[in-house]
C-alpha cells in the first residue's frame, strides 16, 4: 500500500494526536515546510519507505521500516532513523540521532545533535557534524570536515577532504586519511598497515592499536619488544615510550610503526 501526497493539507489530515503512522509507504510529492507544516507533526512513521520530491521537516521524529530519501533537505527536530537508508540531496539535521541499518548519503551536510551511526557507510558532500558519537560499520567520508563531540569510529575508513577533529578517539579498522588536520584529545586508533595520513596537523594522547586481542598483544610485543601480555592503551604507551627513542634509530619502521613510537613519545600532543 502507497500513501501519496500532493499537498500539505493532504498530510495534515493524516494528524491524529500529534503523530502522522502510515502502513505502507509514503510518497510525498510537495516540499513539507517546517511552518504550518512540519511544526504540528510531532512524529512521523512509516511501516515502508519515505520518499519526497521536496523537501521533508518535523517538530518531532522521522521513523521509517524502509528507506527514507528526500530530493530536498531532511531537518527533524527529533530522531531521523531508517531500517534501510538515509539519502539527501539536500543536508540531513537532526536535534536527536540520526541511525541507519543501511547508508547514510547526503549532498549537503549531516548534522546531529545526538548520535550518528550506519550500517553501512556515512558520506556527505558537506561537513559531518555530531554532538555524540560518528560509529559506522562501512567507511565515513566527507568532501568538507568530520568533527565529533564523542568518539569516531569506522570498521572502514575514515576520510576527509577537511579536517577529522574528536573530543573522544578516533578509531577506524581501514586507514584514516584528511587533507587537512586530525585532532583528537584522546587517542588515534588503527588497525592498518597502512595507517594514517595528514595534510596538515596530526594532535592526539598517541597512535595505538585498534584492538588488544590476545594476536595484537603477541605481535606488537614481538615488533617493539616490549610486555603486552596485560594492560590497556595507556600502558601500552608508557611501555612503549621507555624504548622509543631507541628504536627510532632503527630503519626498518612501517610509517604507522613510527607515528606510534614518535607518539608515545609526546611528539603530536597539543602544546600547552
Amino acid at each position: 500500500m502507497k500513501t501519496v501526497i500532493k499537498k500539505t493539507s493532504e498530510l495534515l489530515k493524516l494528524l491524529k494526536d500529534g503523530e502522522i503512522k502510515i502502513s505502507g509507504d509514503l510518497r510525498v510529492e510537495c516540499d513539507i515546510p517546517w511552518r504550518d507544516c512540519g511544526e504540528k507533526i510531532l512524529g512521523l512513521e512509516v511501516s515502508g519507505n519515505i520518499s519526497s520530491e521536496g523537501y521533508i521537516s518535523s517538530e518531532g521524529d522521522i521513523s521509517s521500516e524502509g528507506y527514507i530519501s528526500s530530493k530536498g533537505y531532511i531537518h527533524s527536530k527529533g530522531d531521523i532513523s531508517s531500517k534501510g537508508y538515509i539519502y539527501s540531496k539536500g543536508y540531513i539535521h537532526s536535534e536527536g540521532d540520526i541511525s541507519s541499518k543501511g547508508n547514510i548519503y547526503s549532498k549537503g551536510y549531516i548534522h546531529s545533535k545526538g548520535d550518528i551511526s550506519s550500517e553501512g557507510y556515512i558520506h556527505s558532500e558537506g561537513d559531518i557534524y555530531s554532538k555524540g558519537y560518528i560509529h559506522s560499520k562501512g567507511d565515513i567520508s566527507s568532501e568538507g570536515n568530520i568533527y565529533s563531540e564523542g568518539d569516531i569510529y569506522s570498521e572502514g575508513d575514515i576520510s576527509s577532504e577537511g579536517d577529522i577533529s574528536s573530543e573522544g578517539y578516533i578509531s577506524s579498522k581501514g586507514y584514516i586519511y584528511s587533507k587537512g588536520n586530525i585532532l583528537t584529545v584522546s587517542y588515534i586508533k588503527t588497525h592498518s598497515m597502512l595507517g594514517i595520513k595528514f595534510g596538515l596537523k596530526l594532535e592526539c594522547k598517541a597512535v595505538v592499536p585498534c584492538e588488544l586481542s590476545p594476536w595484537d598483544r603477541e605481535h606488537w610485543g614481538e615488533r617493539f619488544g616490549i610486555d603486552t601480555s596485560n594492560g590497556c592503551w595507556d600502558e601500552f604507551v608508557e611501555r612503549l615510550s621507555a624504548v622509543a627513542e631507541k628504536l627510532l634509530r632503527q630503519k626498518k619502521w612501517l610509517p604507522i610503526e613510527r607515528l606510534m613510537l614518535e607518539s608515545s613519545l609526546g611528539k603530536y600532543r597539543k602544546s600547552e
